[in-house]
């Protein structure tokens, strides 16, 4: 690619971004909920030098709480400065996530995986308005998958061992994490496999990137002294929680996927196209087990809240980006492919907006958080 396409490839990819901050700027000011004021609280007992689970008790493993420190460190200890600490995070999710499908299915799947994610990151019905853990698990995990696919191609250990630790640093975010990790080894073996050799460095360079940040967060909490309550209250009263009577299946996944039909419709097009598609194919060898997992750790325990189901988005994206690029495969020429691809995506996201306009652009922040929380007294 030309020097001036890098340049237009990038000042495009740095607009899907700048779209995704401008439509979140407006839920800033938004109350903490149950979920954020937690995390907030314990990571600011963490600032003033005072270890997790030492005095508050919590299911959570550490990783969350670290994450909001670097948050209230930089932006302050507000609420505030906790949604704005989101945007950043979701604006390198974006990027990641752009990246990832720019390696499985090119620069077009890649804008329009991009901006499929910015919407569909801030579904109201997944509450993705809110810094739940979800979000930072992604953060880690899409790029911990893109570092692995560079080992791939590279053969390069040190690619799988930071995928590896980037993979472990979204289960420390949150347990359901754990998927991603296991979907990253399984996509070593088996694109090794393939050769007829498996690539045993890799895959021991992963596993020891993801052993290093588990050991280290395990030594940290037994210098502390709270990892026995650390296995307590994540380990021992966690599998109590999730083995209690299960409620019914959450509405929200059917709203969320409602408000954004057209961009699960081409999701879901990419996956049928592989059946006749070579070039869909390879990409959807990837994305669809990718989904398979993420919706593995969005059920975890199957307790259905609606932030769970943001674990879904980034395989979604990159899912409707290959299949707007496979819509408009037998269009013979690569410019007007691109500009129909990317077009049809944006009225994808287009309809998306509308479909959800008076929470994107006119309801109060509070009374947004009423309708989203009902009766929990957040504001």
């Amino acid at each position: 690619m030309t020097t001036q396409g890098r340049l237009a490839r990038g000042v495009a990819c740095g607009a899907i971004v700048a779209l995704g901050v401008v439509l979140r700027l407006r839920f800033v000011d938004l109350p903490l909920s149950r979920d954020e004021g937690e995390y907030a609280y314990v990571a600011q007992l963490l600032l003033h030098g005072i270890s997790p689970y030492a005095e508050a008790y919590t299911l959570r493993w550490p990783g969350i709480y670290v994450g909001y420190a670097l948050i209230e460190a930089v932006f302050g200890q507000t609420h505030t400065a906790v949604h704005l600490g989101l945007i950043v995070l979701n604006a390198l999710t974006v990027a990641a996530v752009y990246a990832l499908a720019r390696r499985l299915a090119g620069d077009v799947a890649a804008l329009s995986a991009a901006l499929a994610y910015v919407v569909l990151s801030l579904t109201a019905n997944f509450n993705g308005f809110a810094a739940y853990t979800e979000h930072f698990v992604v953060a880690l995990a899409v790029p911990g998958l893109v570092a692995l696919h560079e080992a791939l191609v590279s053969r390069r250990p040190a690619w799988a061992a930071l995928g590896g630790t980037l993979l472990a640093g979204a289960m420390l975010m949150k347990q359901s994490g754990v998927v991603f990790l296991v979907f990253g080894l399984a996509w070593l073996l088996l694109a090794t496999v393939e050769e007829r050799r498996p690539w045993l460095a890799g895959i021991g360079a992963c596993a020891l990137g993801a052993a290093a940040p588990l050991v280290l967060t395990a030594g940290i909490l037994v210098a502390t002294g709270v990892f026995g309550r650390f296995w307590l209250w994540t380990m021992q009263y966690g599998t109590a929680y999730v083995s209690l009577d299960v409620p019914a299946p959450s509405s929200s996944l059917l709203w969320g996927v409602q408000a954004a039909a057209p961009l699960y419709g081409l999701a879901g097009f990419a996956a049928l196209s592989a059946l006749w598609d070579l070039q869909s194919r390879r990409a959807v060898a990837v994305a669809l087990p990718l989904f398979g997992a993420a919706a593995l750790g969005s059920a975890a325990g199957f307790y259905f809240r609606p932030q769970y189901f943001l674990l879904l988005t980034p395989p979604v994206a990159v899912l409707a980006g290959v299949g707007a690029v496979a819509v408009t495969r037998p269009l013979r020429r690569n410019t007007a492919r691109a500009a129909v691809a990317v077009a049809l995506v944006a009225a994808c996201v287009a309809s998306a907006l509308w479909l959800q306009r008076e929470f994107f652009f006119r309801m109060d922040p509070r009374l947004l958080a009423r309708a989203a929380y009902e009766y929990n007294p957040f504001p």
